[in-house]
């Protein structure tokens, strides 16, 4: 702009000292005189010139001023229009409150989501409290208070539809402040959760029945037991009832699973026929059943059974012909035979065995195990202490397999042991007696320290596999588990992503407690798998709030989804909602081909199950994985 006046200056200057001297020259002026009196033009014009040159200048700065008030008048016009289209156009109910006239305005989104007309709760300041369900008005209150004291919040309630429905809705606020720093208005947005709660429900309940009888099942049956076990004063008793029936796979192998699933759905239609409304019965496994029976006369209960032993000994009606099917049956009594769930369940496993070993088709009460049992136990717990000095143990590796290309994914490593005398023990009976007699920390350090060493190798010939070891409740409650875990692998020169940890869903019981663990895992950089999931209390969105990377979905719910359209739903879904919430997802116990193409084309891309590959050696293992290697 300087510039700009600076050329006006000279310009004016120029022409009036240019007339002024050729006006005074063809007037026969005095040289003297005309010098002067050009120079004094001069001066006028550069004045002329400043003058005129700061008017172009004012002139050219307003018109400039103009058009950019103009641009932010468009602009702001803009989103002043792309506010109201959010306002009024978006499924969400947006609103604000202002706090010291207590004026409230909503977006349209109200009357979609609730029903009412939006003038409603701009009028009535405590409209939306009004109609929010009576046992969340504290919740309300709370989210309120939080605002109201300058911090963000977050909160969900009930509230009632225009209609008389129940909706969930979830409302998220800020507080926005004044210069000093006080609270004078509330903005926020409000979101319509109830299709996903009841998803969420129904999710769980599908969870919680077996598809064939219309039963609850294993998982309902826990539960419910564990609730009911928290509660006990030790005054109440109860019979748990252990059912096996005695002939199905002869049955399934002479007239195929149709009629099985016949002889299961008629048994426990019987079953049902004679429980009292104070009983309890789900079916807890393939041929298995549970009753839970309030205890209150040994005579009462004898009744029950000779009943129940009666109705089904009644000749079923398969293919045109009259069958008998027979039941055996464990029985524990609470508290005399155990005070957990674990314990009653376990005995109530000896009691049946007991019963099948006296002929089948009677029911026993749980005896004390034999002596032969009992000196087993105590030798295996005193060969244990030994076995890790005399390199007794070895882990087994199952491949994780890519379901579509059908590579290997990574390994599970398995803890197997092989005893000079007694053969190979099988880690259902060697782990339980571990961790009773306290072996199980020394145990899973050396897991630990095999499982490292032998990832590292693989890594070092240029076969970096993923080994995921499975940890118990004990290990998690070692206060050296986490340092023993960090020095084993920067002891080895182990990148902490090619190792992975695997904890049973009940483990999650004790949120508070593993919480913090699984948070160092995942800065560790280790990840880790819920095994097991479905047979345990958790939920998926419970464990959205942990940083668990994979979820591993149980053996049972797999044998079932090409035979059972209510297990491929419940499967499918579990499936959905973990992708949803960003879970890896593996399927575990793959035993047919149809079974790994169902869940793959449903989303689920790695699996283990005996399909692919048993558990293996070492050098098994490599062998295999030669086999499965990409071509280059």
């Amino acid at each position: 702009m300087q510039l700009f006046r600076n050329a006006e200056i000279l310009k004016y200057s120029l022409i009036l000292g240019a007339i002024t001297a050729l006006y005074n020259i063809l007037t026969n002026l005095h040289p003297y005189l005309i010098i002067s009196a050009t120079i004094a033009a001069v001066l006028v014009g550069g004045y002329f010139g400043a003058v005129i040159g700061k008017n172009k200048q004012l002139l050219a700065e307003n018109k400039a001023k103009k058009a950019e008030i103009q641009e932010n008048f468009d602009q702001l016009k803009q989103q002043q229009e792309d506010l109201n289209a959010l306002f009024y156009n978006h499924s969400s109910w947006i609103w604000l409150i202002d706090v010291e006239n207590q004026m409230m305005k909503v977006s349209a989104g109200i009357e979609r989501m609730l029903g009412y007309d939006a003038e409603e709760f701009e009028k009535d300041y405590e409209f939306w409290l009004k109609k929010t369900y009576p046992a969340d008005i504290e919740i309300v209150n709370k989210h309120y208070e939080r605002l109201l004291n300058g911090t963000h919040s977050e909160a969900q309630w009930r509230i009632y539809h225009q209609d008389g429905r129940i909706i969930w809705i979830k409302v998220m606020g800020h507080p926005i402040k004044s210069e000093n720093g006080k609270v004078v208005r509330l903005l926020g947005v409000a979101n319509d959760l109830t299709k996903a709660i009841e998803m969420e429900k129904q999710l769980q309940q599908v969870s919680l029945t077996d598809f064939l009888t219309g039963l609850p099942n294993r998982l309902s049956f826990n539960k419910r037991m564990e609730e009911w076990l928290k509660v006990q004063t030790g005054k109440d008793s109860m019979v748990i009832l252990y059912l096996n029936i005695d002939r199905l796979k002869v049955i399934n192998d002479m007239l195929g699973f149709k009629a099985g699933d016949l002889v299961l759905q008629i048994i426990a239609h019987r079953l049902q026929a004679i429980l009292r409304p104070s009983d309890y019965i789900a079916r807890y496994g393939g041929d298995e059943f549970i009753i839970a029976l309030p205890y209150t006369e040994k005579a009462n209960v004898e009744t029950f059974v000779h009943n129940m032993m009666a109705q089904l000994a009644l000749p079923f009606e398969l293919e045109n012909q009259e069958m008998d099917v027979t039941v055996s049956a464990g029985m524990v009594l609470f508290p005399e035979h155990g005070t957990t769930l674990n314990s009653l369940m376990s005995k109530a496993g000896v009691a049946l065995r007991q019963a099948k070993q006296r002929g089948k088709n009677t029911v026993r009460f749980y005896e004390s195990e034999d002596e032969a049992l009992v000196k087993r136990k105590l030798y295996i717990e005193l060969a244990l202490k030994k076995a890790i000095d005399a390199d007794e143990f070895e882990l087994y590796y199952q491949p994780k397999i890519d379901l579509s290309t059908k590579e290997v994914a990574g390994v599970e490593a398995l803890l197997r042991w092989e005893h000079p005398a007694l053969g190979f023990v099988s880690p259902a009976e060697f782990i339980p007696i571990a961790e009773e007699s306290g072996q199980m920390l020394a145990i899973g350090k050396w897991v630990v320290q095999e499982a490292v060493s032998q990832a590292r190798k693989w890594e070092e010939e240029g076969k970096p596999i993923k080994v995921a070891i499975n940890v118990s409740n004990l290990q998690f409650e070692d206060p050296d588990f986490l340092n023993h875990l960090r020095c084993t692998i920067e002891q080895h020169g182990l990148p902490p992503h090619l190792l992975g940890v695997e904890l049973t869903e009940s483990m999650l019981q004790s949120i508070h407690t593993i919480s913090p663990i699984l948070f160092e895992l995942q800065q560790m950089g280790i990840h880790t798998y819920i095994d097991d999931f479905g047979t345990g209390y958790s939920s998926l969105s419970m464990l959205k709030t942990l940083p668990i990377d994979f979820i591993k979905i149980d053996k049972s719910f797999i044998d079932e989804i090409t035979d059972h359209s209510g297990y491929s739903t419940l499967v499918k879904t579990i499936i959905d909602m973990g992708k949803s919430l960003g879970f890896g997802l593996v399927a575990e116990g793959i035993e047919t081909q149809g079974q790994a193409d169902f869940l793959l084309k449903n989303g689920c891309t790695l699996g283990q199950g005996y399909v692919f590959a048993k558990p293996m050696s070492v050098q098994s293992f490599e062998e295999f994985y030669k086999l499965k290697e990409p071509l280059m």
